[in-house]
């Protein structure tokens, strides 16, 4: 995978196929791990929180089958190359979506705009005032415009959006730079 390395400066790979595969994966987990010590911490989830899972969950998959593909160190040429560039291609736009999602959830914490219907509570499927009332009183209506924790005035949102961003970038930075180099090797 020589073709799929950067060097910078001193001739220390920095954006092999299994550093970049490896660091998405290891965010990915942080961010999924973060989401859920927070819910069983009693921070339960909005529906958007819910939502902004989705995009990890992908990237969990995408990340574990890129660093597989890397560490069997398929050849530069045909299938392993293009089949991790797609990979990490993929992470890039689940990342994408998540900081969108993320985005979206700190314009319902703002006030710039309104949540979705789930937003405010999911309806009850009971069929009696007494399931009705049971209902009501045990779900915890967790509100996607208020934000339960900050850090430096940093909702979990806002911490989502920046995690997003950030492995978007290293994502986008690999994919860029080795389809650099590969057109490079063809020249």
């Amino acid at each position: 995978m020589a073709v799929l390395s950067q060097h910078h400066g001193r001739g220390v790979p920095l954006l092999t196929p299994v550093n970049v595969s490896a660091v998405l994966l290891a965010g990915t987990l942080i961010a999924l791990g973060g989401a859920l010590i927070f819910q069983y911490a009693g921070y339960p989830p909005c529906a958007l929180c819910i939502y902004q899972r989705i995009p990890y969950v992908a990237t969990l998959a995408f990340s574990l089958v890129a660093l597989s593909v890397a560490l069997h160190r398929p050849t530069a040429q045909g299938v392993g190359k293009w089949g991790f560039v797609t990979l990490v291609g993929l992470c890039a736009i689940a990342f994408a979506i998540g900081a969108g999602l993320a985005g979206f959830h700190i314009g319902v914490e703002q006030g710039w705009w309104k949540g979705t219907e789930a937003c405010v509570g999911t309806a009850s499927q009971a069929t009696t005032l007494d399931e009705m009332r049971d209902a009501i009183m045990n779900a915890p209506i967790v509100r996607c415009d208020e934000a339960p924790w900050h850090i430096f005035g940093i909702s979990i949102a806002g911490l989502n959006l920046i995690a997003s961003l950030a492995l978007f970038t290293i994502a986008v930075t690999a994919v860029v730079s080795w389809l650099k180099k590969t057109a490079h090797h063809h020249d």
